[in-house]
């Protein structure tokens, strides 16, 4: 004889989506009078481990979700067994009843599934609702795929709101405070983590919408939102909170969007319009019925404008970090400008360098090492002296200027042997003490206006150093106009610097 859960799987498989709750009330009593008090009731009693709540989520029946409210309500603990856990996977394809209700677009079959999952069991002392409410979401399948990703893939842009706006409602609710700045974060975070995962492709939930062309779903992704004190989320298609903040009348607080665009997802959204134009050619050549062709027409025309929105939004980031960057170099170029001047009278520091550079000279022993001019102090050093310490650790963006012959002479680099009177034949072998040169990236990444935020810059830029070495033809075939408006007022940055340089290493030479 069939279980009870195979009995209640096949009632609710054969009820229509819009069955009245009176007809599903008839279908359901007849099975739950006949339970056997001794009978248990596991995943193995219906193949491939499906189980009743995920027919009634899949087939969105209102009224079988109902049926199961008011057994939950009226405590018939063994009854609701036989409908499966919230948690349950079937075996084959690993989706539970979350999956298949946000595929389907039931935001009914969704409460429910959050009823049902916080009376299955007392809250522990360290969790709260939103925390169970995230859990329930982010339960991945056999291939990876959230709940959320199922929302994304369909395009049901309706019951992702809802569930934004859920999670902040559910994050009021378990803390005494309506709204700190603290509870805003941590809430977002927590959301902007579960649409941050990836399946086993690699695929987030925006590679998926973009990837199927729902560019409502992209939209309400990438824009920011905000949140009211009230801890009310306002989800806008804009960046422009002052409607919202008028209407309300309450103050508005300004959150990052969902995701974050990178360079990666644009990349992919390009692969899949190259897939899809490639599978319109094939289509064309094999007379593909004209319904079919055209479908895969609306796909990639949804798709193409999918990737102008992360071009657009990849753009803004790009713009804003450039903007961030020459900020604060403006401002570390005002403090060395007020710290240009230096204490030690500049009759003392002539003398000093003249008697650093003389001091060889005093010595007649050809043998002197060449790490004797290397061993003065750092008080006998300038404030602007930016020559390399061999025994520093602090790195270096650029090389010495001075060269020390065999005979311990030290000269410029831009003077030759001949320039300089020698007294031996030594003069031909020159002991260079300059640093080995770097790389661009070592230079850039050891220097220390770069050093908290290299990393963070050059992927939000989405540029290699070595592309700040092309060629005008390559720049303008590898950079975007925004890339290439960061680049100019980078380098243009730099110019600068390299011009103060020049000064500081010309007042250098002068002196010795």
């Amino acid at each position: 004889m069939p279980s009870t859960r195979k009995l209640l799987l096949d009632a609710i498989a054969s009820l229509d989506a819009a069955a009245p709750p009176d007809v599903c009330a008839d279908a359901l009593d007849a099975i739950f009078t006949s339970c056997s008090s001794s009978e248990t009731f596991n995943d193995e009693s219906c193949d491939g481990g499906v189980t009743p709540l995920m027919i009634a989520c899949d087939k969105s029946i209102t009224s079988a979700l109902e049926y199961l409210r008011q057994q939950i309500q009226n405590q018939a603990t063994k009854e609701v067994s036989v409908w499966g856990r919230v948690t349950d996977k079937s075996s084959e394809s690993g989706n539970c009843a979350v999956h298949h209700a946000l595929a389907a677009d039931f935001q009914t079959g969704l409460d429910a599934l959050e009823y049902y999952a916080f009376n299955a069991k007392p809250l522990s002392p360290d969790e709260n609702n939103f925390q169970r409410y995230m859990a329930l979401l982010e339960q991945p399948n056999v291939n990876g795929d959230t709940p959320i990703m199922m929302v994304c893939v369909y395009g049901h842009s309706g019951i992702l709101r809802h569930i934004l706006k859920r999670s902040y409602h559910l994050a009021s609710t378990a803390n005494s405070n309506p709204y700190t700045e603290t509870i805003a974060k941590n809430t977002w975070q927590s959301v902007h983590e579960l649409f941050e995962k990836r399946n086993k492709e690699g695929c987030s939930a925006l590679n998926l919408a973009c990837g199927h062309g729902h560019v409502d779903i992209v939209r309400l992704l990438i824009h920011g939102h905000s949140v009211s004190d009230t801890m009310e989320l306002n989800l806008s298609s804009t960046d422009d909170t002052s409607e919202i903040e008028a209407s309300k009348g309450d103050a508005v607080h300004a959150l990052m969007p969902l995701v974050t665009v990178t360079y990666k997802d644009v990349l992919r959204c390009q692969s899949t319009i190259d897939n899809l134009e490639v599978s319109l050619k094939i289509m064309k050549q094999k007379n593909v019925a004209m319904t079919k062709q055209e479908e895969f027409h609306q796909q990639h025309k949804k798709v193409l404008d999918c990737l102008g929105i992360l071009n657009a939004e990849l753009g803004r980031i790009a713009a804003e970090t450039a903007s961030s960057l020459l900020t604060q170099d403006e401002g570390s170029q005002d403090q060395s400008h007020s710290a240009k001047k230096p204490k030690v009278k500049p009759s003392t520091k002539k003398k000093k360098k003249k008697m650093q550079v003389a001091k060889p000279k005093q010595q007649e022993n050809p043998d002197i090492d060449s790490s004797t001019t290397e061993n003065t102090t750092q008080s006998e050093r300038p404030r602007d002296d930016w020559r390399v310490d061999t025994k520093s650790n602090v790195p270096s963006t650029s090389t010495s200027p001075f060269i020390t012959l065999q005979d311990g002479r030290v000269i410029s680099k831009s003077q030759t042997p001949e320039d300089v009177p020698c007294e031996d034949d030594s003069v031909d072998k020159l002991i260079h003490v300059s640093p080995a040169p770097k790389t661009l990236e070592s230079i850039m990444q050891s220097n220390s206006r770069y050093c908290d935020s290299a990393a963070t810059t050059m992927e939000s830029l989405c540029l290699d150093p070595s592309m700040l070495l092309l060629s005008a033809h390559g720049m303008a075939m590898e950079m975007s106009p925004c890339q290439l408006d960061a680049i100019e007022s980078i380098l243009t940055n730099q110019l600068r610097a390299s011009k103060e340089a020049q000064k500081i290493q010309s007042r250098l030479l002068n002196n010795n």
